[in-house]
């Protein structure tokens, strides 16, 4: 879908796995830090295995050879092409029309993305359209346009991005209009408020992709994979996976281990963490597996590994895969496993969360109604016939599949 190039930084920080920023802006709302810093966690060990090479399988023996049949069951699941979407409540009746619905843009790609789907969303209930545009490196433009978004008389105000703390100034404002806010890719959000029941694709889809992830890791590496976690824990969203891929391998791996990369904003934003990556590498060689939160914030790493003759060594993988990650995997690259993001489909889940509040129905409890997601690996792709692309766009019907719970079309 996407045919052309983004930065690493806005890609990451709007679309899911990760929020949108310019890298100036958020460095200055993030405690300053060394170049990188690192920490290392090991999972106890149990009885012996027999790995293979990066994303191969070999033989288990004793007691790991439950948790990599379990771990095969996961990726099995995960590997499966979605065909229906999460979110299966229907309306209690078809929407009313000539409601308006405000959008707040950001300048990305990705947020282009968010507002198609938005469009094509409000275009087939009948609802006015607004597109306020901001600059993601300059906070105030976002709360300036919050407060032009009100003079419209909206039903619901979404945006995604910036971080709940360069807005959370406007949240009084709506609570007095009645207006809620439908915020995305945030991280979890820390302002108690009835303006706020909606949190799209903040937590539940980070976790489970950790989860998918680590499972990959188990039955490829036998249960002994030993794992290079990367992570930039000053953007909240990122600092989830991290913490949920670190539990999840503890817990369902005992035979395999974790070393942590903790990268920088600016190291983010000036493209170096495929040479923290390498250089972790050459340091620990013993290491074979790399698991990232963002693909995009990689995609240069297969071409500096082949410059420290590292290709084929390690099996990468992460969440959030992109157009690089996706292409590479279908040529049996580096990149072995992520998983897939579905950024249009997010304006429509939009649209249905401000649909659900026009008729008094409660948040769900996954609280955003949750994102058709699948495992994209060679095996995965090849199988499925998956089209590669930025916005994971599947299943394929899922327009007439909202349409059907909204009562129309």
């Amino acid at each position: 879908m996407f045919s052309y190039s983004r930065t690493r930084l806005s890609r990451a920080l709007t679309a899911g796995v990760v929020t949108v920023a310019i890298a100036g802006t958020l460095s200055a709302c993030s405690s300053s830090k060394t170049a990188a810093s690192t920490s290392a966690t090991t999972a106890a060990s149990s009885s012996a295995t027999t790995a293979g090479s990066p994303g191969s399988t070999s033989a288990t023996t004793g007691g790991a050879s439950a948790e990599v049949t379990a771990a095969e069951q996961i990726v099995a699941s995960a590997e499966k092409l979605p065909t229906t979407i999460p979110q299966t409540t229907p309306l209690t009746s078809a929407p009313p029309k000539g409601k308006t619905f405000v959008f707040l843009q950001c300048e990305v790609a990705q947020c282009t993305d968010i507002a198609s789907g938005i469009k094509a969303a409000t275009s087939a209930i009948g609802w006015n359209l607004k597109t306020i545009p901001f600059q993601s490196s300059n906070p105030a433009t976002l709360v300036s346009a919050m407060q032009q978004a009100l003079q419209y008389n909206p039903v619901a105000v979404a945006f995604s991005g910036l971080p709940e703390v360069t807005w959370q100034s406007e949240i009084p404002a709506y609570q007095k209009a009645g207006v809620i806010m439908i915020p995305a890719f945030m991280g979890p959000l820390t302002t108690p408020s009835s303006v706020l029941p909606y949190d799209i694709g903040a937590y539940n889809g980070t976790v489970n992709s950790a989860k998918q992830i680590a499972a990959w890791i188990t039955e490829k590496s036998n249960g002994t994979g030993k794992v290079l976690l990367v992570g930039v824990p000053s953007f909240p969203l990122l600092a989830v996976y991290g913490t949920a891929f670190n539990a999840a391998l503890s817990k369902d791996c005992s035979g395999c281990s974790i070393s942590t990369i903790n990268a920088t904003i600016p190291e983010v934003d000036a493209g170096q963490i495929d040479s923290l990556i390498v250089s972790a590498l050459q340091k620990d060689p013993t290491i074979k597996y790399v698991s990232v939160v963002d693909g995009a914030f990689v995609d240069g790493l297969p071409s500096a590994l082949a410059a420290a003759g590292l290709t084929g060594k390690v099996a990468i993988t992460g969440i959030g895969a992109d157009v690089a990650n996706e292409t590479n995997i279908t040529t049996g690259g580096d990149f072995k496993a992520f998983t897939a993001l579905a950024t249009i489909y997010s304006g429509w889940l939009m649209v249905d969360a401000a649909l659900r509040h026009v008729e008094g129905m409660p948040a769900t409890a996954s609280n955003d109604s949750g994102f058709p997601g699948m495992l994209l690996t060679q095996k995965s792709m090849s199988a499925n016939h998956v089209a590669i692309a930025n916005s994971f766009n599947y299943p394929t019907n899922y327009t007439q599949q909202f349409m059907t719970l909204w009562h129309v079309g």
